[in-house]
């Protein structure tokens, strides 16, 4: 009975006792540390609230809540698009 559920079974296809799922236990992942697109983007995200907010507080526009998330996420993805990955920086 605990052989049967080792085994793969392809959509469609009968089973092989040759198929067998091998399973990688949390111990074994080597951790990754956080990447500089998920800071800058952070960064960038905090950075157009508080440009937006002060629009508002010195200048007296008014920015709507939904144009002000949309600023937010565009500039969030253009800083994280522009700054290398970890792994490919020199």
């Amino acid at each position: 009975m605990s052989d049967d559920i080792n085994k793969v079974v392809p959509s469609g296809s009968e089973t092989d006792s040759t198929s067998t799922v091998t399973t990688v236990s949390n111990t074994d992942r080597i951790p990754r540390p956080a990447s500089h697109k998920i800071a800058v983007g952070s960064i960038a995200g905090a950075f157009t609230i508080i440009v937006v907010w002060c629009l508002n507080k010195f200048t007296g526009i008014e920015i709507p809540a939904e144009v002000a998330q949309a600023f937010t996420m565009l500039g969030a993805t253009l800083l994280s698009f522009l700054v290398p990955d970890d792994m490919e920086a020199p």
